[in-house]
């Protein structure tokens, strides 16, 4: 389990340009995941750059200092500078946001891609930065600037009774961390539950629910080894992606240099490649895992794949008539065709890209995604 911690370190080092130090800025980033799990590593490789190639310095948490619902409000009151959001914690207050969020199946059928959550962590930036300025108002009402995103690998049913058939998913209760696994879990029956992700080893080994909808890597993050029975791959499929993966704080930004500003700029692809392609690479060691403790894992059954398929098609539907209705968004039809666009060319722009290479998916996000940015303007006005 260590190696990818040190590998995605080392990427992050050596993918960075070098710049003289100066007298250091100190800032503080944090994020409610338990340590040595992926966000807070790709956060300290990040701080471990900053302090060697710039003047900037950042002290890094994880789990301690702010829990995932309290991270929007501790950004924007100042408590910390940067903070690991999870948008789909807030559905009032990032609904632009959020109707690419509740897309991200899509990068689970159709054109196939080997690294669903790369494209979608790309895609949702594309989206926000170029092509939504709703999405950057949102963050702004909140006094905060979105520098970059993250995204999980392909979401799988983890249950700790088994499921046998499409039937089985009837009555039973299950925890999703988004408003599309929500309606998938109701689709086939069952009762969504929404709780945070440090209550879910407790729930599941209580029976407080009865399966949860999570990428594989949470097996290892959350320590759900030993209250698993059975992970059921390919359904629903696929990522969590309403990720902002280092938002700052907008006085913190406007109170930094231009050159301080540009390097958490070119920070934003790594820490966004770091979390997508660690959840990548951390997805094949944790399934591993799994198989070795005894846990059945292996693929949906062709009954379920062809059910959760057809339930996301039917479902884009369902997420147009809310955000139209619910949150009183406009332009939506052409707003979910352009995140539907964006989903497939980021699908194109990584096929011939490793999606477990941390280096050449930096690369990729930095020369296609965030260099493209106005540093003259971006949060300034």
């Amino acid at each position: 389990m260590k190696n990818w911690k040190r590998s995605v370190v080392a990427a992050v080092g050596l993918a960075f340009a070098t710049a003289a130090p100066g007298q250091a800025e100190e800032m503080t980033l944090t994020s409610g995941f338990p340590p040595g799990s992926i966000p807070p590593v790709a956060h300290q490789a990040l701080a471990d750059w900053l302090k060697a190639n710039s003047d900037l310095e950042v002290s890094v948490t994880a789990m301690t200092l702010l829990s995932l619902p309290e991270s929007s409000p501790g950004v924007r009151d100042g408590i910390v500078d940067m903070a690991y959001l999870l948008t789909q914690y807030y559905p009032a207050e990032y609904a632009n946001s959020n109707l690419a969020a509740d897309m991200t199946m899509l990068t689970t059928v159709g054109t196939p891609t080997d690294a669903p959550g790369v494209v979608m962590a790309a895609a949702f930036a594309d989206y926000v930065l170029f092509n939504c300025p709703q999405c950057i108002d949102e963050f702004k009402a909140q006094n905060q600037l979105y520098l970059g995103s993250g995204a999980s690998s392909a979401y799988a049913l983890m249950c700790a009774k088994p499921i046998t058939s499409v039937a089985d998913l009837k009555g039973k209760k299950i925890r999703v961390g988004g408003g599309n696994f929500g309606r998938w879990a109701e689709h086939f029956g069952a009762t969504r539950v929404t709780l945070p992700g440090a209550e879910m080893y407790e729930a599941l080994a209580q029976g407080v629910v009865d399966c949860s909808t999570l990428s594989t890597p949470e097996i290892v993050n959350w320590s759900l080894g030993d209250v698993l029975k059975q992970v059921i791959l390919g359904a629903p499929g696929g990522v969590f992606a309403g990720v902002a993966s280092n938002n700052i704080n907008l006085d913190t930004w406007r109170g930094l240099s231009a050159e301080q500003r540009a390097k958490l700029m070119y920070g934003a692809a790594h820490v966004s490649a770091g979390v997508a392609v660690g959840y990548q690479v951390q997805a094949k060691e944790a399934e591993a895992m799994a198989k070795a403790k005894g846990i059945d894992i292996g693929p949906a059954s062709a009954e379920l794949k062809a059910a959760s398929d057809a339930f996301v098609a039917a479902d884009m539907k369902t997420v147009a008539e809310q955000f139209k209705t619910k949150y009183n968004l406009q332009d939506v039809d052409a707003r979910m065709a352009t995140i539907t666009g964006l989903i497939e060319k980021w699908k194109g722009l990584m096929n011939d890209v490793d999606g477990t290479n941390h280096t050449a998916v930096t690369e990729l996000l930095w020369t296609q995604l965030y260099s493209k940015v106005d540093l003259a303007s971006y949060g300034l006005n």
